[in-house]
C-alpha cells in the first residue's frame, strides 16, 4: 500500500460523544453498557451526526466503520459498542468491519482498576478476516468504542487495522482518560442501587439484545437475586439469556 506513514495511536484523532462527565451522561452510558434499545439507537444517531461533522470528507473517500466483538459473533450476545457501531454503520450507509478476537472470562482482569500511570489489564488483539482484500480497497477506518481510558484497547486495535489501512479516526461515548474513578464506576452507575427492575425493564424489552456487561452484571448479583431476575423474565427472554451466557462465559 502506497503511503507514507503507518497509523499509529498519536496520528489517530479522537472524538467523544459527550465532552461533560456528570450524573445524566454517565447514567445514560451505564444504561448503554447494559444494552437499553433505546439508548443504542439514540446514541448511534447522535455519533452519526458528530461523524458527519468531523469527518468533512465522509463521502468522498472510502470509509468504513470498525468495530470489535467477542468471538464467535452471534445474536444473543454483543459488546454495547458492536451494537452502536451497527447503529452508525446503519445511519450512515457505510460497510462494518469486524474485529473479532477471543478470550476466557475472568473477572479479575476485566477492568482498568489502576492509577492513571500504571492501568493495566488483559487486552486482546483483534483479528479481521480477508485484510488482503481490504487492503486493496484503500479503504479509511472509523473506529467506534464506548470509552477510551487508559488507549490500551485502541492500541490492540491498531496493530490489526495497520496491516489494511494508514488512516483511522476514533469516536467513544465518553473520553475517561482523565478521569480518577474506575472504569466499573461508570459501568455500574445506573444500577448502582442493586434493584433488579430496571435489568428486567431493559431486557423485556422488544428485540433486546444481550450485552456482555449485561451478562457480566447478572453473573455478579447474589443467588437471590439472580433467580428473581429470572423468574421475572418472560420463557423467551429466559431462554435468551441462558443461550447467551453459554456462548460468553464458555
Amino acid at each position: 500500500m502506497k503511503n507514507n506513514k503507518a497509523i499509529t495511536f498519536a496520528s489517530v484523532k479522537k472524538f467523544s460523544l459527550f465532552n461533560e462527565i456528570n450524573d445524566h451522561n454517565i447514567k445514560e452510558y451505564s444504561l448503554f453498557k447494559l444494552g437499553d434499545k433505546r439508548i443504542i439507537y439514540r446514541f448511534g444517531r447522535h455519533m452519526a451526526s458528530l461523524i458527519r461533522k468531523k469527518v468533512p470528507n465522509l463521502y468522498e473517500d472510502n470509509f468504513a466503520i470498525f468495530a470489535t466483538n467477542k468471538y464467535p459473533l452471534n445474536k444473543y450476545c454483543r459488546k454495547n459498542s458492536f451494537l452502536l457501531a451497527e447503529q452508525v454503520a446503519k445511519e450512515l450507509k457505510k460497510d462494518l468491519i469486524l474485529g473479532e478476537y477471543t478470550y476466557s472470562f475472568n473477572a479479575g482482569s476485566l477492568y482498568d482498576n489502576y492509577s492513571l500511570e500504571k492501568r493495566k489489564r488483559e487486552i486482546h488483539i483483534p483479528f479481521i478476516k480477508n485484510k488482503k482484500r481490504l487492503m486493496k480497497k484503500k479503504i479509511k477506518i472509523i473506529m467506534i468504542d464506548d470509552s477510551i481510558l487508559s488507549g490500551a484497547a485502541l492500541r490492540a486495535s491498531l496493530k490489526e487495522l495497520k496491516n489494511i489501512t494508514r488512516t483511522g479516526t476514533f469516536f467513544s461515548v465518553l473520553d475517561l482518560r482523565e478521569s480518577i474513578k474506575p472504569e466499573k464506576y461508570f459501568n455500574d452507575f445506573a444500577f448502582r442501587d442493586g434493584s433488579i427492575g430496571i435489568l428486567q425493564r431493559i431486557i423485556n424489552r422488544r428485540g433486546y439484545v444481550f450485552t456482555s456487561h449485561m451478562l457480566r452484571t447478572i453473573l455478579a448479583l447474589d443467588s437471590n437475586k439472580r433467580g428473581n431476575l429470572l423468574n421475572a423474565l418472560t420463557k423467551r427472554k429466559k431462554c435468551l439469556f441462558e443461550k447467551a451466557a453459554k456462548i460468553y462465559f464458555n
